[in-house]
């Protein structure tokens, strides 16, 4: 079985870390398995955001929730179901994604934070 973490990151830390995963992953990692080490506790509860509960409903994943991560046990690869992805978008905060079973990391991006220039032209073509 397939277990991912999300974190809801703080915007300046996104700013600042965008380019600079592998060290957001390696933190969170050592977070993991040490949560409370003070010395890892404390920039966790700076550089992440609380998880709304009220913002998400039930789905058809196994999907855990936190104070600060939520966390996903999938049986594929592909976790993100469209009704996870519509309670992560009205949340409107960066997302970084670790997949403990793959080894892989990154940020998650909603829909609505990206830009469709096709449909922009298309209006102002039309």
């Amino acid at each position: 079985m397939n277990r991912y973490h999300i974190f809801l990151i703080e915007d300046d830390v996104y700013h600042e870390y965008f380019y600079n995963t592998a060290l957001l992953n390696r933190f969170f990692i050592a977070y993991m398995a040490e949560p409370n080490r003070p010395d890892l506790k404390k920039p966790f509860y700076f550089i992440t955001c609380p998880i709304p509960y009220n913002e998400f409903e039930q789905t058809n994943q196994f999907i855990y929730l936190s104070d600060r991560m939520i966390t996903i046990f999938s049986t594929e690869q592909l976790i993100l179901d469209s009704q996870f992805i519509a309670q992560l978008e009205k949340i409107d905060r960066h997302a970084f994604i670790v997949d403990l079973t793959n080894d892989n990391y990154g940020w998650l991006t909603p829909k609505k934070s990206q830009l469709h220039w096709t449909s922009q032209v298309n209006v102002l073509n039309g």
